[in-house]
């Protein structure tokens, strides 16, 4: 599952979170969100959120080759993979370990709840039935 200009460098990217509704009978909250290169460019990315992931980040091959191009997957003292996550637009940053995205869902980016709500993916309960969700960096803005 990606968005038609995942992994194509831009100059200004601002995040979303996309309720995808495929056929009407399997909806996927999908988040957007980039990775800013040592030149300044993003490199965009759709992420299916999971609440049910052991590990923080799933990525596509294609999504690690294109980390590796702009030397933004490192790799720890141990030679554990890990990436780092801007928390939001105030530059604080944290590292999270990545995975290779299982083979049944070889094409997708996967993030976990740890993640989001890391990063600030805000989820209330606003009435007994609904939830407001936030975007991920500008918690003023309800979807």
């Amino acid at each position: 599952m990606a968005h038609p200009n995942d992994y194509k460098p831009v100059n200004n990217f601002e995040s979303s979170l996309i309720i995808n509704d495929r056929y009407g009978k399997h909806k996927r909250l999908i988040a957007r969100i980039a990775w800013k290169t040592q030149n300044g460019n993003f490199i965009p990315m759709s992420f299916v959120c999971d609440t049910g992931v052991p590990s923080s980040f799933y990525l596509s091959s294609k999504a690690i080759e294109i980390l590796e191009e702009y030397s933004l997957l490192k790799l720890d003292d141990k030679g554990v993979a890990y990436v780092t996550v801007h928390k939001d637009n105030s530059g604080q940053t944290f590292n999270t370990t990545m995975e290779e995205t299982p083979k049944v869902h070889k094409n997708a980016n996967i993030v976990g709840l740890k993640v989001l709500l890391k990063i600030g993916l805000h989820i209330s309960n606003v009435h007994s039935h609904s939830i407001q969700i936030l975007d991920i960096y500008d918690r003023s803005r309800v979807y």
